[in-house]
């Protein structure tokens, strides 16, 4: 079964592609264009979704090693919560790079 996290992780994954894609159709560049992009997005792509993994167990093991008695529900809840938020934004950061870094590459190989 796959969990949200899991979902959220693939949708960071893919969003430095989509830019970078976007970017080259931006540009209009041809087949070896598109082959950097796609490259810099999967290269890119890789790096965000580990870093989104990393966050997240990095938080369970934080909640898992406290005693029960000292995180109360809500304040579990207002973690979980705060890490969706921060994984929302960092897809956002994470198309947005990917657009960048390809132009930037593109613009240096022509």
């Amino acid at each position: 079964m796959v969990s949200v996290w899991d979902f959220l992780t693939v949708l960071c994954f893919a969003m430095p592609i989509t830019g970078a894609v976007a970017e080259a159709r931006i540009g209009k560049v041809g087949a070896g264009g598109y082959a950097l992009a796609v490259t810099a997005g999967l290269l890119l792509g890789v790096c965000c979704a580990w870093t989104m993994r990393a966050i997240i167990r990095a938080v369970l093991a934080d909640l898992k090693r406290h005693p029960k008695r000292e995180h109360s529900l809500s304040r579990q809840s207002w973690m979980l919560g705060t890490i969706y938020l921060a994984a929302a934004l960092w897809m956002g950061i994470a198309l947005f790079l990917g657009g960048r870094m390809t132009a930037l590459l593109l613009h240096l190989v022509s």
